[in-house]
C-alpha cells in the first residue's frame, strides 16, 4: 500500500511539473493560401475565392428586350383584369388535384363559400360568354324577322318633317358615331400592332431557340467545370487546412481546454494543492526516515536490555544457590525472565 501511494504521488508531481512549466504550443503557420486564392487564418476561418469560369466562355442569347410599341397600358389593363377578375387567388392547381383524387365534391360541400369567392370571376365570364353565344344571335334574328317579315324594324321607314330640322339630334348622333368609329379604329390598330409583334417573334424564333440551346450547353459545361473546381481545388484546400489543424492540435485544442479548465474547472487551485502536498510529502518522508532509524535503535537497545535483565536474573539465582542456608528468605527471582518484542 505504501509503495502504491508513493507511485501516485510521484506521477502527480511529474504531471504538475511537466504541464505547468512546458511552453505553449504554436501554429505551424498562421495563414494558408492556395493557388486559386482560397485563404484560411489562424482560427481556420476559410475565405473562398470566386469560382472561376472557363476561358472564352460567353452566352449568345443575352438579355431579351421587349418593345411593347406603345401598347403597354393596354397589356397592363388586360393582365390586371385577368389577374383580378379571373384569377384573384392564382391558378387553382389544387382543384385539379382534387378532381384527379375524386375528393372535389366533398370539399365543395364543406367549403362552398371559399369556392364561391375563388371562382366568382370564372362564373361572371361564363355568364357573359353565354350571353354572347345565345342572346346576341337571338336578338339579331328578331331584328331580321321584324325587318324582313314586318318591314318595321327600327320604327316606321319614313322621316317626319320635324326630324329634318332637328340639327342638334343629328350632331349628337354624329358625335356618338365618330366616337364609336374611333374606338373601333383604335382596336384595329392595336390588333395590327399585336399581329406585327407576333410576326417578328415568329420570324426570330428559330435563331432565339438555337441560341438558347447553345447557351444551355454552355451552362452545362460551366457547371461541370465549376463542380470539378469545387471537388478538386476547394476540397484539397480544405484537406490541407484540416491537416494543418491536426499538426497544431495543441494550439487549437490544448490552449482553449487549459484556459477553460483554469477558469471553470479550478485546475489552478488543484495544482497549488498538489504542489503544497508535494512539499508536505517531502517533510513526511524525512520524518519517516528518522522514525525508521529510531525504531532500529530501539530494537537494538531492547535486545540489549532483554539480555542484561535475563543475565542479571541468572546471576542472582546462582548467588542464592551458592549461599545455601544463609540466604534463606531471599526473594524469589525464578520468574525474572524478560521478553521484549520491539516489532510489536
Amino acid at each position: 500500500m505504501g509503495t502504491g501511494y508513493i507511485s501516485i504521488a510521484i506521477f502527480i508531481l511529474f504531471c504538475c511539473f511537466h504541464f505547468g512549466n512546458a511552453a505553449d504550443p504554436v501554429l505551424s503557420w498562421t495563414a494558408w493560401t492556395d493557388s486559386v486564392g482560397n485563404t484560411a487564418n489562424e482560427n481556420s476561418d476559410v475565405v473562398w475565392a470566386p469560382i472561376p469560369l472557363p476561358d472564352n466562355t460567353s452566352y449568345k442569347l443575352g438579355a431579351i428586350e421587349y418593345d411593347s410599341r406603345g401598347l403597354e397600358p393596354l397589356y397592363n389593363f388586360a393582365k390586371a383584369f385577368i389577374n383580378g377578375a379571373v384569377f384573384p387567388y392564382g391558378v387553382s392547381w389544387g382543384v385539379i388535384d382534387k378532381i384527379i383524387n375524386g375528393t372535389l365534391i366533398n370539399d365543395v360541400t364543406e367549403n362552398y363559400l371559399d369556392y364561391v369567392k375563388e371562382f366568382a370571376g370564372y362564373g361572371a365570364l361564363i355568364v357573359i360568354g353565354f350571353l354572347f353565344i345565345f342572346l346576341f344571335p337571338l336578338i339579331g334574328m328578331c331584328f331580321c324577322c321584324c325587318r324582313c317579315c314586318c318591314n318595321n324594324c327600327g320604327g316606321a321607314m319614313k322621316q317626319k318633317p320635324e326630324d329634318a330640322d332637328n340639327h342638334c339630334k343629328r350632331r349628337t348622333f354624329a358625335v356618338i358615331l365618330f366616337v364609336l368609329i374611333t374606338f373601333i379604329v383604335a382596336g384595329m390598330i392595336c390588333v395590327y400592332i399585336s399581329n406585327d409583334q407576333m410576326t417578328d417573334t415568329v420570324t426570330t424564333f428559330d435563331s432565339t431557340a438555337s441560341n438558347a440551346l447553345d447557351d444551355l450547353v454552355t451552362f452545362i459545361d460551366i457547371f461541370v467545370y465549376q463542380i470539378k473546381h469545387v471537388a478538386l481545388a476547394n476540397f484539397n484546400f480544405t484537406k490541407d487546412v484540416i491537416y494543418r489543424d491536426l499538426d497544431s492540435i495543441g494550439y487549437i485544442v490544448g490552449i482553449p481546454v487549459r484556459s477553460t479548465l483554469k477558469t471553470s474547472g479550478g485546475v489552478d487551485t488543484a495544482l497549488d494543492s498538489a504542489f503544497g502536498l508535494a512539499s508536505k510529502v517531502d517533510t513526511i518522508a524525512l520524518a519517516l526516515i528518522d522514525l525508521n532509524i529510531s525504531i532500529s535503535h530501539l530494537q537494538s537497545n531492547a535486545t540489549t536490555l532483554e539480555s542484561a535483565v535475563n543475565q542479571l536474573g541468572t546471576d542472582i539465582r546462582t548467588d542464592i544457590t551458592a549461599c545455601g542456608v544463609y540466604c534463606t528468605g531471599a526473594p524469589d527471582v525464578s520468574e525474572l525472565n524478560v521478553t521484549i518484542d520491539a516489532n510489536a
